[in-house]
């Protein structure tokens, strides 16, 4: 069974709903399972995002970022990370509760409605952490490179392959030097790309880095289009599955035939992770 972690097109389907939703609504009340579910802890979580206001909500990375005004007229970050089980719910109150339920915070609008955002994890790996706008900026800047699909531009990306002996598929799935890609995407981009996996990064001709480039925002633009590729356990904030693993190219084909060229493609192991690729028109 092939297990998706969420990457950009995941993260960005939850939080383009979840922010036209409910930004602009008020925390109400918060309720957790466990306490190594809210960081840095409970009583410091609660106590800053409590009757805070959703300003807005964004995404570091495969980050979920709900930007808040506190009630002391300060500003403060939640960071929400689905890792491999976790969703991120808009429910009403009254509906009925979802399995694996670890965090949930009661919302009201300025009109008086209210709803649930609900946090969700069966194997307890993400968290939903407190930051303040300070600390959230100074961990952007020394933690994260450019976002693939909205910043990275082509210069950016030639300098960052340019002096790196890591194989190139470790490369773009490095967030301290690129953000949003992970293994799905990648396997997809260097095959679209023409490009092995198991390359040095450095090795990528001016040709070959701007058509990876292009490949990588490709790729990310139409998993955002089908809303992103479902397992067993990603959901849009509405509970829905995306499509996009109804569009895989090479990402858990092994041992089936290239679409390109009919070769049987071949898998192996790059920085821990699964790699799929096809040998023939892959250089």
């Amino acid at each position: 069974m092939i297990i998706i972690m969420p990457e950009l097109p995941e993260v960005q389907t939850v939080v383009s709903q979840v922010d036209r939703e409910i930004s602009g609504w008020s925390i109400e009340d918060i309720t957790y399972v466990e306490s190594k579910m809210l960081q840095p802890d409970p009583d410091t979580f609660i106590s800053h995002v409590n009757t805070a206001m959703i300003e807005s909500v964004g995404r570091l990375a495969k980050v979920i970022a709900l930007r808040l005004r506190l009630n002391n007229g300060e500003s403060g970050v939640v960071l929400i990370h689905l890792k491999m089980t976790g969703r991120l719910l808009v429910r009403e109150v009254m509906d009925e509760d979802d399995p694996y339920t670890q965090v949930v915070f009661t919302l009201k609008s300025g009109a008086g409605e209210y709803k649930q955002l609900r946090y969700t994890s069966a194997r307890k790996f993400g968290y939903v952490k407190y930051l303040s706008t300070d600390a959230f900026d100074k961990l952007r800047e020394q933690s994260y490179g450019p976002d693939t699909y909205t910043e990275l531009e082509l210069e950016e990306f030639k300098s960052i392959l340019s002096n790196r002996t890591k194989k190139v598929k470790d490369v773009i799935m490095d967030q301290s030097l690129m953000t949003g890609v992970g293994n799905i995407y990648a396997n997809d981009a260097l095959w679209f790309a023409r490009i092995l996996p198991n390359r040095k990064a450095k090795t990528l001709s001016k040709k070959e880095a701007e058509r990876l480039l292009l490949a990588l925002k490709d790729v990310l633009r139409e998993g955002l289009r089908k809303g992103g590729a479902s397992d067993n356990w990603f959901r849009d904030a509405h509970g829905n599955k995306g499509s996009y693993q109804e569009n895989f190219k090479i990402y858990g084909k092994k041992g089936e035939p290239c679409s390109r060229c009919g070769t049987i493609v071949k898998y192996e192991k790059i920085g821990g992770r699964g790699t799929f690729y096809c040998e023939v028109c892959q250089k």
